[in-house]
Formats: structure tokens, C-alpha cells, sequence
């Protein structure tokens, strides 16, 4: 009789640690499902990829025991750092011949592997491809002081927070190209118009403060109807890219260049008061008429019109602009293919050009 009641009390403990382990099975899957929740729902709504990958890599880190998390690029000869997390501690070792991340870039799979690089104090490492819709983003790693800190029962949910953070990546990545396609003008690569108003506005706020002047030029190209309409619009898409490069060889990384519409286009010139001015417009007037497009005949040239932006008595962007396209007018009026300055009250033309 004892025998069966001892026989019976060990089944029910063996009944009751069974369901204490399925409970915790249970909770413990139940935490990574909210965890991943969590991550997915910051990968898919946040444009800062950084602050996003951080909370990612807090929620992995109540089901992956790591010391430190990095994020790499993916290059044909390596992988560089993008960023870290926690940001501070020891550096990480550098990946070199015979690193397992190199395999986990060639064969897009998941690996543990032994410290890489000489020295440091991590001791463990695990390697996961951040891939998404077939494209190789970059490798998450974690690291670990402990020695076989990683065990294959931890790829999985390594691999899932992997997931959301490739979806950042990516997201990251979208909101750039759409922010950079919104500041461009698609036919030339210069600034749009309402970037260019943007930039152009702080920087003269910029200059007005600390007592810089600065010069505003605009160009209209000459007798633009005419190209389009003895060549056609691709040559005269063609005459408006050979005005952009002619921008980007002749000024200065600081200056602010657009495309203002049409066959016009409009620089500022930072810390550049008006005789400089002129004197650059000018430049770019002599570098577009020496450029030649093939298929057209014609020289390629522009008036110009220059305004000077005077911090002892600032105004406001659009007056700088009006004043600058009322001295490309009367270049134009003047005869084309020239420069001429607007002084506040007055407008001149350059002394140095010949008619």
C-alpha cells in the first residue's frame, strides 16, 4: 500500500516539475514573441536606424546573453563597423584571414565561431547575415568574455532579431534615398529649388550673425528655346547637365547650387562679397562657352546676374534673388553672354567683359 502511495507521489512530481518546465517554456516563449513584437514594430515605424537597432538589440538581450552587439557593412574584402552597442567598452578585435565572419558573408548563414584578432577580452563570438528580400545588408555579432559563451539553442533568436534589424537597415536606407531624391533635381544632381531655399536661409543666418558677406548668382542659359528647338529636348536636357558639371567643377564644396527652374540656375556663394562675385560668375560664364556637346553646333552660354548679401544690413532671401534676377535681365538686355552686379540701388555690369 505505501509502495503505491510513494509510487504515486513521484508520478504526480514528475507530473508537476513536467508542467513547471512546459510553463516556463511557455512564459519564456511568450517574452520572445512580445520582444520580437516590440523590435518589429520599432524596425517598421522608426527612420533612425540607430536608435531603433539599440532597442532591438535591449530586447535581444533578455534572451541572448552577449557583452557587446556590433553591426557591419558588407564590402567585397571585409566588413566595416556601422555601430556598436552598448557604444562604450574595450574595442572589438578586427576580423582578419580566417575570420568566421568571412563565411557567414560568402554562404549568407549563421556561425559560432572562436575569437578573431589578436589580443582583446572577448572570448566568444556568433556571426548572424542581416538579409532581406535576398539582399545581404550587413552581419550582426555578438561577443562574449566567456569562453563558448554561444550554444546552437541560441541561433534562433538570433537570427529573429536579426530579422527586424535588416528591416531597419532597409527603412533606414528607403527614407535616405527618398530624402536625397526630394533634395535633387532628378535631371541635373544639383539641389532642388525648395532644398536650396532651405539651406540658403540658414546660411545667411549663419553669415548675418558672424558678419560674413556672401554673393548670389543666377544664370539663364541663352536662346534655350532655340536648342530644343532645332535639336530636340534630349539636347536640350543635355545643355542643362553640361551647366550643372560646369557648376560642380569651378565652385567650392561650401557653395549652395540649384537648379531655380527651368533653364535658370542660382549659387550661393558663402564669405564672397560682390567684386569676387562677379568675378566667379564670370569664370563659370568663360568654362560654360568653352564647353562643347556633341550633335550641337552652337556655343552654349548664359547671362548672369550677381547680388551681394551685406550682414550690416541683411535681407531676406527672396529680395537677394530678386535683386540678382533684375542683373541677369539686363544682361540679357545688354546682349547676352555677360555679368552684371545688382548694388543694392543700382546695377552694373561687369568692366572687365567685352561686349
Amino acid at each position: 500500500m505505501y509502495r503505491c502511495i510513494d509510487t504515486e507521489i513521484k508520478a504526480w512530481k514528475e507530473t508537476e516539475q513536467l508542467l513547471l518546465k512546459q510553463l516556463e517554456e511557455a512564459e519564456r516563449r511568450f517574452s520572445l514573441s512580445e520582444s520580437l513584437r516590440t523590435a518589429g514594430m520599432v524596425a517598421s515605424t522608426s527612420i533612425d536606424s540607430a536608435k531603433a537597432i539599440d532597442i532591438i538589440l535591449e530586447q535581444a538581450r533578455q534572451h541572448i546573453e552577449f557583452d557587446v552587439a556590433a553591426i557591419r557593412s558588407v564590402r567585397r574584402r571585409g566588413a566595416d563597423l556601422i555601430m556598436r552597442y552598448p557604444a562604450d567598452g574595450p574595442p572589438l578585435p578586427k576580423h582578419g584571414a580566417g575570420s568566421p565572419i568571412t563565411e557567414v558573408i560568402q554562404d549568407r548563414s549563421p556561425r559560432i565561431g572562436d575569437p578573431v584578432g589578436e589580443g582583446g577580452i572577448y572570448r566568444s563570438w556568433m556571426g548572424i547575415p542581416l538579409i532581406l528580400r535576398r539582399e545581404l545588408l550587413g552581419v550582426l555579432e555578438y561577443w562574449r568574455k566567456e569562453p563558448d559563451g554561444f550554444q546552437g539553442n541560441q541561433l534562433w533568436p538570433a537570427v529573429a532579431f536579426s530579422d527586424t534589424i535588416a528591416v531597419a537597415l532597409s527603412n533606414q536606407r528607403r527614407y535616405l534615398s527618398l530624402l536625397e531624391e526630394a533634395r535633387t533635381d532628378p535631371l541635373t544632381g544639383l539641389y532642388s529649388r525648395r532644398y536650396f531655399d532651405e539651406r540658403a536661409r540658414n546660411s545667411l543666418l549663419y553669415l548675418g550673425e558672424n558678419n560674413h558677406f556672401a554673393s548670389l548668382i543666377i544664370l539663364d542659359i541663352d536662346q534655350f528655346k532655340n536648342f530644343n528647338d532645332k535639336y530636340g529636348h534630349l539636347c536640350g536636357d543635355e545643355v542643362l547637365r553640361i551647366v550643372a558639371e560646369v557648376f560642380r567643377r569651378t565652385l567650392r564644396h561650401e557653395d549652395i547650387v540649384c537648379r531655380f527652374g527651368g533653364e535658370e540656375f542660382l549659387a550661393l556663394i558663402p564669405g564672397v562679397p560682390l567684386k569676387r562675385g562677379v568675378a566667379v560668375a564670370d569664370r563659370l560664364r568663360l568654362c560654360l562657352e568653352a564647353s562643347r556637346i556633341p550633335g550641337i553646333e552652337e556655343n552654349v552660354t548664359a547671362s548672369f546676374g550677381v547680388a551681394e548679401f551685406c550682414p550690416t544690413a541683411p535681407e531676406p532671401l527672396q529680395e537677394l534673388i530678386m535683386r540678382a534676377d533684375l542683373a541677369m535681365y539686363q544682361a540679357k538686355d545688354s546682349g547676352r553672354n555677360r555679368v552684371c552686379a545688382s548694388e543694392r540701388n543700382h546695377l552694373t555690369r561687369n568692366p572687365d567683359q567685352t561686349t
